[in-house]
């Protein structure tokens, strides 16, 4: 089950840095989940992973970490769901917006998060 823990994070961490160090790529994405109903494809991954982390926390070190963040991913996936297509695609743009600097910061919290997750495994 620590390995499902580290995996998560590794993933986290890994596409954090990818868009830290290349917010174009952010904004690539960001251009892809706007289509159609892509952006429920987040919210699925957020929930599979969420439930995930709740599932394994058990065994690792410190299992409040896991349970944090797989609380904080299942928060997040259901309110994709709860908000729709239409307001999740406002907030996309108003994201696509922001300067390169602005948008490297949401993927350093996310990098942080994961590497707690990794930490606890």
């Amino acid at each position: 089950m620590e390995y499902i823990i580290t995996s998560i994070g590794v993933l986290i961490l890994v596409i954090a840095v990818a868009f830290v160090t290349m917010p174009a790529l952010l904004k690539r994405f960001i251009e892809f989940a706007k289509v159609g109903k892509r952006c429920y494809l987040g919210g699925v991954v957020r929930i599979v992973f969420g439930g995930l982390l709740l599932i394994a926390s058990p065994h690792a070190s410190f299992f409040w970490i896991p349970v944090l963040v797989g609380i904080l991913l299942l928060l997040s996936g259901i309110a994709i769901f709860v908000l729709g297509p239409q307001r999740i695609h406002l907030f996309l743009d108003w994201l696509y917006e922001k300067t390169d600097n602005q948008l490297r910061i949401p993927p350093v919290i996310a990098g942080l998060l994961a590497a707690l997750l990794i930490y606890s495994a």
